[in-house]
This record gives C-alpha cells, structure tokens and sequence, in this order.
C-alpha cells in the first residue's frame, strides 16, 4: 500500500486561485477578453441558482483560451512571474508521495507541478484551446473517484486544504488540516465557514421575488383600497403584503436556499413566522417612524424598508431557523 500525503493546489500549495489568475494574467495582455465578462456573471448567477451545472460555468470562463493564441508560453510566462506563490514551506512538511488534486485545470497546473518535481497530480482535464470539458469538475467526491483510478491502493497520511468542500478527501485521511491563509489547522468539518456564495445568491434572488410580492400586494391594496394616509389602513396593507410573502419565502427558503431537512416541519415553520413577525414589527415600526411622523413618501420608504427587512430576515434564518445541527 502507497502512502501518500494529499494537497489541494489552489488556496492551499498556491497562495491564490491559479485559474482566477490566469484570467487576470490574459485579460491583461488581451483585452478582448473583457467581452467575456458579461456571460461569465450571468453564467454564475445561473449556476449559483443551479440552473447550469458548474461545468458548464467553468467551460463560459475559460472561454478566453479561444482568444489566446500561444497559451503554453502565456502559462510558462505566468509561472514564471508566480511562483513565488507557492507554498514551498507546505510541501518540505511532507514525508511521503505528494499527490496533488484540484479542481483546476490540469494544463495550467502541470508546469509548475513539474518543475517542482511533483510526480502525480490529478485535475480537471480541460481543452487548453477550447476550454471544453473532457472529464468532470474534479471537486467533492470526484476527487476520491479520480484519485482510485490513478493509485489502486494507497493511504493517505496527510491532507491539506483550504476548502471544507474537500471533506470525503479529509475524512479518508490519517490527518487532515485546513489552511487558512498562512494559518494550519486542525481540519474540524464542524467549524466550517457558514458564508456560502451560491446560498447567498439564491437567497438574494428568493429575497427579491418576496420583496415583489410584498411591494405588488402593498401597492394594489394602497392604490385601490387602502388608503396609506390613515394609519390603520397603512398598517393593514403591511399585515396583507407581509401574509403573502411569508408564505411564499418560507417554502422557498426551506428548499432552494438553505435545503432543510428538518423533519419536524411544525417547530421549523413556527419559527419561521416568529422571526418574520419580528422583522414585520421593525417594518411597521420603520413605517411609521418614517411615513406617519416624518410624512416621507410612502412607496420609497417601503422599497428602503424591505431592503433592511430582507438583510435581517438572511441572518435570522440562516443562524436561527434553519441552522443545520451537525
């Protein structure tokens, strides 16, 4: 049996996101690339909303590789001008074969790999003409899928990593440590960071809708029926618009963004409605500070309003409500 000592590249041996840096590195030398921009931010967001699988994202990014004619020297400048990135102090820690896996690209990575006599390094295989996919996204459990493949029988002594992502690696591994900037660490899976991107995304466009709804319901009512001048009427306007979108952001909160799988629906959603309760006071109370005794003008101050209420109702939910027990 081979034993092994496993490193993450990007954020772990290399101090930065190689890809992120090329990127940066081309754009520079090539500034066509900024075209790409634009359909690498909606990419993202339709990814973040798992509209897109990350490979088809990935492919979008690297898309710039069509805009480069020589990217072999493009990568072997790159290097040249980042090496002193790597973390050579990680690998003298090392007293066994070092493998290297990431999610980067295996062309950009090999060089350097090479020059620091890394004998095995395994990552995503992408055309560095095209920035085509030839194999799947090496992250998660795909890492332990490639790393079967390339050593039949091995053990890992060491794991390191920067990325909670990378724990069914650090679960196989005899000792395993998280690195954060030029910090190790014990790996403990349970302290791992609770700011997460794609859920913020998520949260943000389920927000945005559940603002719509409560500003569509709140304005159809003012216009039509309620009068926002009396006060009763400008508050039941809240508690109508405030009904409807509760409803609405719960189930969507619970499956899309924070994926709940709390089996006692009853307690989750009763919390739920409290902490809502609590941010319908802060919008009644802001409402009237504002509109009833400073007589600002009402269809602003509900847009300002919602934004804080939206703010607070993410922090709520996210530490309170559907806080996963680990």
């Amino acid at each position: 049996m081979k034993k092994i000592d496993v490193l993450d590249f990007d954020g772990t041996l290399y101090e930065k996101d190689s890809s992120k840096e090329i990127f940066k590195y081309c754009l520079k030398k090539n500034k066509k690339i900024i075209l790409i921009i634009p359909k690498i931010i909606i990419y993202f967001i339709l990814n973040s909303l798992d509209l897109i699988s990350v490979e088809k994202l990935k492919e979008c990014f690297f898309e710039f590789l069509n805009c480069i004619n020589d990217i072999d020297k493009y990568i072997e400048d790159f290097w040249k001008n980042n090496k002193k990135y790597i973390r050579t102090n990680l690998l003298k820690k090392c007293k066994n074969e070092v493998v290297i896996i990431s999610a980067s690209p295996k062309f950009l990575l090999e060089p350097i790999c090479k020059e620091l006599s890394i004998k095995y390094l395994i990552a995503t295989d992408i055309d560095k003409n095209t920035g085509k996919f030839k194999s799947l996204n090496c992250k998660g459990k795909e890492k332990i899928n490639r790393l079967n493949k390339e050593i039949k029988e091995y053990k890992i002594c060491d794991f390191y990593s920067d990325s909670y992502s990378d724990e069914p690696l650090a679960s196989k591994a005899e000792n395993a440590y998280f690195i954060q900037k030029d910090k190790i660490e014990n790996w403990n899976y349970q302290n791992k960071k609770n700011l997460d991107l794609k859920e913020i995304i998520r949260y943000s466009f389920i927000g945005l809708l559940t603002m719509i709804i409560t500003l569509l319901t709140y304005y159809l009512l003012t216009f039509a029926i309620l009068n926002p001048t009396n006060e009763i009427q400008l508050q039941l306007a809240n508690i109508v618009s405030w009904s409807l979108a509760v409803i609405f952001s719960y189930l969507c909160n619970r499956k899309y963004v924070f994926n709940s799988i709390n089996k006692n629906i009853k307690t989750e959603m009763i919390s739920f409605f409290i902490s809502r309760l609590f941010t319908l006071l802060i919008d009644m109370l802001g409402m009237y500070i504002t509109v009833s005794v400073f007589n600002l003008n009402d269809k602003i101050m509900k847009i300002i309003v919602q934004i804080i209420v939206v703010i607070l109702n993410y922090v709520i939910s996210k530490f309170l409500v559907f806080r996963r027990k680990q």
